[in-house]
C-alpha cells in the first residue's frame, strides 16, 4: 500500500485515506 502511495508522488493521499484506498484497489486490479 505504502509503495502504491510513494509511485503517485503521495497523489492519492491528498484525495484523502478512503479515495486512496479506493484508487489502490482499482490500480492493484488494473496492474
Amino acid at each position: 500500500m505504502w509503495g502504491v502511495y510513494h509511485h503517485f508522488g503521495g497523489r492519492a493521499v491528498t484525495i484523502g485515506v478512503t479515495g486512496g484506498w479506493v484508487y489502490t484497489h482499482r490500480v492493484r486490479s488494473i496492474c
